[in-house]
């Protein structure tokens, strides 16, 4: 299948320092260019020191000073020389308490993007790869809503990444994501329709990546009720290594996204960053 020529921006994009991807930011880069990108919008895995027991996937916050930053300057510079423009970013989970560590981020970056891989439940973190129940899901949908209000979010990510462990959801829960639509809609904030999930069905499962159902995520009946409240999508790679930048799962995640009936943007408004070094 050729690559699909229409998409020209991705925001979701993962280098080797999360621990579960390859490539270095100037790989990213080399590959967009090819692409004829015009937009590449780099946000590994946050460091976040509460998911320190949790999580191992992710960069240090040495790392982030120490070898994140610099890797992206490097790629700045280098898309600047071949037309391309590359925006600073992080891919990270909100929890209540961590202004500070949010405001220190953003001074070195353009944007965030909500990923949340943990809630909270009880006295612990649960990651959501494990949610099993409806009490689970309004956690979680709970969680995402604050993580929007914070105002340092520009896209949600996979957010029926949550069904992930749940074969068959009720009606009950696909409704408890409804507020989440509703508080992207109030806040203009797309959804991400993920090809990651769509390229996982096929690369780890071996089932057919145009067989919508055998998805564990994007869900067709959650987008349904997307396009029910109006909500924006926007496709994302979610990419783990260069090559899959621009692949089949990009193509089938705009079909995906016309046969649920959802508007889609290809190109992403950055929230207003007062935190930023000028």
């Amino acid at each position: 299948m050729t690559k699909f020529k229409d998409h020209k921006a991705n925001y979701h994009t993962h280098i080797w320092l999360c621990r579960h991807a390859s490539g270095r930011v100037v790989d990213y880069v080399k590959e967009a260019i090819k692409h004829n990108f015009n937009i590449l919008g780099i946000s590994d895995h946050a460091p976040f020191h509460v998911l320190d027991p949790y999580s191992q996937y992710r960069m240090t916050l040495d790392e982030f000073y120490n070898i994140y930053l610099h890797e992206l300057d490097e790629g700045v510079n280098y898309g600047k020389k071949h037309g391309l423009t590359v925006y600073r970013g992080l891919e990270m989970e909100y929890f209540e308490g961590y202004d500070e560590h949010f405001h220190d981020l953003l001074a070195h970056l353009d944007y965030l993007i909500l990923g949340q891989h943990y809630i909270p439940i009880k006295d612990r973190l649960v990651s959501v790869y494990a949610l099993k129940t409806l009490d689970d899901i309004k956690i979680y949908a709970n969680q995402v809503i604050k993580g929007l209000r914070s105002g340092y979010f520009s896209m949600l990510c996979h957010p029926d990444v949550c069904f992930w462990g749940i074969k068959n959801p009720t009606d009950e829960m696909y409704e408890a994501l409804r507020p989440v639509i509703k508080e992207c809609v109030k806040l203009n904030i797309p959804i991400e329709i993920n090809a990651n999930g769509i390229r996982r069905v096929e690369l780890e499962e071996g089932l057919s990546a145009r067989d919508y159902n055998s998805y564990k995520y994007p869900r067709p009946k959650f987008w349904q009720m997307v396009a029910e409240e109006g909500a924006t999508a926007i496709v994302e790679s979610d990419a783990h290594d260069p090559k899959v930048l621009n692949d089949f799962a990009i193509e089938i995640g705009y079909e995906f996204a016309k046969d649920m009936g959802v508007k889609v943007i290809t190109e992403l408004e950055f929230k207003e960053n007062i935190y930023k070094k000028r």
